[in-house]
């Protein structure tokens, strides 16, 4: 579970964002020129400097109206799928219904269901075939209000521009949005989920001082899931917790049995919490550590000082620090130093633990991710960027107490990924533990590991395509085969699926042609 509070993704992929990042470069020069030069003074740096500045606004803006004219129009067809998206989010759960119900969607087309087909578990799933009913105007307005005076509430929408069409004369033609939606009915236990492509036709008569309207919006091609019946999960515990001054971030969330009765503790180590189950439906909660371990990035909870009993391991910026265990499952001793960073510790995202040169005790590989910055060149390209926070593989001496052995383990060349998760997992079966790394403008890395603690980059030959803006990942037996499967979570990207599909690329970029689509697949599961 992700729950960090960090800087919003700055970095835009494909070439549409540099045209905002030129622009407000010389917005920012001409607003507050770096020069101590009086600006437009004869001879000065600014102005000798503002003939360039226009002339590369003149070519932006050239840029615009040519190559980027069909997906600037798109954005601004998708506007209005935006504006009630952002609406639906602020708005409480009862009146979501009663406020689509009010969108210009034009002549909305239905589709006509299938006969369920009978899922596990009593899920219902059905499928559409063909043209069902049109509502437009009050029909449609009364169609949706109606399921909200029968209970019905809606509770999450998602909207995606995948696609977009002009005409011949470049106006506004077709759209196609990825659309789901989740209700339920609290009356009859019911719940449902709609998904699939919404199309989208525009009305043609646009004008550039008028936001395109839509004529039409076929919902005929949605799936629909339903099951009836109590909830599996029932809420027991309810908390907001947000990051403070003593806290970069609020995760991890670790689950560990401390006490040893069989029931997990919830664990938020940055927080110095700890929630320890009373009954079968309360918590109680607790400070983790009787001695503050101060503002750290993140933590880990195993037995790291080999005297059965778990430990609290965790990042700050000088480094690892270790609170032992008791047998009662607390922490009431101060903290002892675990491992003294070289340099100190940026943004430490993944802390993972394993006994990869099989002598006993747990190793710890540690990983930072850093923030890009707005128009940052990433190096060597953003779709293998190498030039973040280094990554280290620490080894244990048996008592808690770690030596860095990067280097020596063949982990130094893409130690310098952004990264966000990595796992200590043994992904070909022989009994050694490989080490598996997700990283932001990079994607999968599998290492595999000879048993003594040496790694081999093994990527390329283990998985058929490794690229993502990776952003977490789990390992479990998904097709119940009894072999380990792979999941990375990847970020996907409408705005790339539309420059695809209307072909458009800026010209001279250095950029492989082909990598935009593959880091903007979105999640990857590997069998």
């Amino acid at each position: 579970m992700r729950a960090r509070v960090r800087s919003g993704r700055l970095a835009a992929v494909g070439a549409v964002g540099l045209l905002g990042a030129v622009t407000c470069w010389v917005y920012w020069l001409r607003q507050s020129p770096p020069w101590n030069d009086e600006p437009g003074a004869p001879g000065s740096a600014a102005s000798e400097a503002a003939p360039k500045l226009s002339a590369l606004e003149d070519r932006e803006r050239h840029v615009e109206e040519t190559v980027w004219a069909k997906e600037l129009l798109a954005q601004k067809c998708g506007r209005a799928f935006e504006i009630l998206w952002d609406a639906l989010n602020a708005a409480t759960t009862t009146n979501k219904l009663a406020l689509l119900a009010t969108f210009p969607a034009g002549e909305v087309l239905l589709g006509r269901w299938d006969r369920p087909e009978r899922l596990p578990h009593g899920i219902e799933r059905r499928a559409s075939s063909g043209a069902g009913p049109v509502f437009a105007g009050d029909a449609w307005r009364r169609y949706v209000t109606g399921f909200g005076r029968e209970g019905w509430q809606l509770d999450q929408t998602e909207f995606r521009h995948n696609r977009f069409e002009t005409d011949e004369a470049g106006r506004p033609a077709r759209s196609l949005f990825y659309f789901s939606a989740h209700l339920m009915n609290p009356r009859t236990q019911h719940r449902a989920s709609l998904a699939g492509d919404l199309a989208v036709t525009w009305h043609a008569a646009t004008t550039n001082n008028l936001p395109p309207t839509i004529a039409r919006t076929d919902a005929s091609g949605l799936t629909l899931t339903s099951r009836m019946g109590e909830p599996f999960l029932l809420p027991i515990l309810h908390q907001e917790l947000l990051a403070d001054d003593q806290a970069y971030f609020i995760d991890p969330l670790i689950l560990h049995d401390l006490d040893g009765d069989g029931l997990a503790e919830l664990i938020l180590g940055v927080k110095n919490l700890v929630y320890r189950r009373h009954g079968q439906d309360a918590y109680v909660r607790e400070s983790l550590c009787r001695y503050s371990p101060g503002l750290i990035f993140t933590g880990a909870i195993a037995d790291f000082d080999g005297d059965g009993l778990a430990d609290f391991l965790c990042a700050r910026a000088d480094g690892l620090l270790l609170f032992q265990g008791s047998p009662q499952g607390t922490f009431d001793q101060p903290s002892v130093p675990a491992w003294a960073a070289s340099e100190p510790l940026k943004n430490v995202m993944a802390l993972t633990c394993g006994d990869i040169d099989r002598d006993g005790d747990l190793d710890v590989f540690l990983g930072q991710y850093r923030v890009p910055r707005l128009s940052q060149v990433l190096r060597p390209h953003y779709y293998e960027a190498n030039d973040g926070h280094p990554s280290y593989l620490l080894l244990n001496d048996g008592h808690g107490h770690f030596t860095n052995a990067t280097a020596a383990a063949g982990l130094s060349q893409n130690r310098w990924r952004r990264t966000f998760g990595a796992s200590f997992v043994d992904l070909d079966d022989d009994g050694h533990l490989d080490l598996l790394v997700v990283s932001d403008f990079a994607g999968l890395a599998l290492y595999r590991n000879d048993g003594a603690g040496h790694f081999r980059d093994l990527t390329s030959g283990w998985v058929a395509e490794s690229h993502a803006f990776g952003m977490s990942h789990t390992a479990a037996d998904f097709n119940a085969d009894g072999r380990l499967d792979l999941l990375m979570i990847g970020m996907n990207s409408p705005t790339v699926d539309r420059l695809e599909h209307l072909g458009l690329r800026r010209a001279g970029t250095a950029d492989d042609p082909v990598m935009r689509r593959r880091m903007t697949y979105g999640n990857r599961l590997y069998l």
